[in-house]
């Protein structure tokens, strides 16, 4: 009838968590949620890669470094070989796209992907308290200052708008960005000579760094399937 405003859409209510990978392979999933998956997966796969290739992508290919594997360590040490711009561009992008993800699962797993999350991780159980305190005290402030995708993922599965989530994370990742190149920057002279060492011995180190991450991830998913 004319002039009637239909009602709005009741939210989707959470997605049952698979319980195997088998089962989540089963499962007739919506794009919220595969997207969600899939740029985790992309995430996580690249982190992995970035810190083994890290000497060699330091010494040759810094800004594959940051699209790869932007955590910290790996920031500050690309600072002194990129300029502010390539550096906050590629950086931002990286992480702004990881935590679409984390998003996107928050939306569509709700509070019980955190709890399954923890289940699964005890760095996270042990925080989990902790950031479900701060979160009630300072809303989306927490966010800002850790911008990463369990927590903005945490943030929206506890009733937090999505988009405030993403535009709070992405000030939240350039600003600190822009700390890690200004520390970069500083200690650049001790830098310096760690990249001319990997320039040098580039695939000697490059070598040592995969077994080293091959290892402890082999061992981090062996504790993982004895529990």
């Amino acid at each position: 009838m004319s002039g009637v405003t239909a009602p709005p859409e009741p939210p989707a209510a959470p997605v049952a968590i698979p319980q195997s990978l088998g089962e989540l392979l089963r499962t007739r999933l919506d794009w919220t949620t595969r997207y969600g998956l899939l740029v985790s997966a992309l995430a996580l796969t690249g982190t992995i890669v970035g810190s083994a290739l890290s000497p060699y992508l330091l010494a040759a290919h810094p800004v594959w470094l940051v699209l790869l594997s932007p955590i910290p360590r790996h920031m500050v040490m690309v600072a002194p070989s990129l300029d502010l711009q390539s550096y906050v561009i590629a950086g931002a992008l990286r992480r702004i796209f990881s935590t679409s993800g984390g998003v996107c699962l928050g939306l569509r797993f709700g509070e019980a992907g955190v709890a399954w999350v923890e289940s699964h991780d005890g760095n996270f159980r042990r925080g989990a308290r902790t950031l479900r305190w701060a979160f009630r005290r300072a809303g989306l402030f927490v966010v800002f200052v850790s911008p990463n995708p369990f927590v903005a993922g945490t943030a929206v599965a506890m009733g937090a708008s999505p988009r405030a989530v993403m535009a709070v994370s992405s000030l939240g990742h350039i600003a600190w960005l822009l700390v890690w190149h200004r520390f970069g920057d500083l200690l650049s002279q001790w830098i310096t000579p760690v990249v001319a060492f990997f320039s040098q011995y580039r695939w000697e180190s490059t070598a040592v760094s995969v077994v080293a991450v091959v290892v402890y991830y082999g061992l981090k998913l062996a504790r993982r399937t004895s529990r």
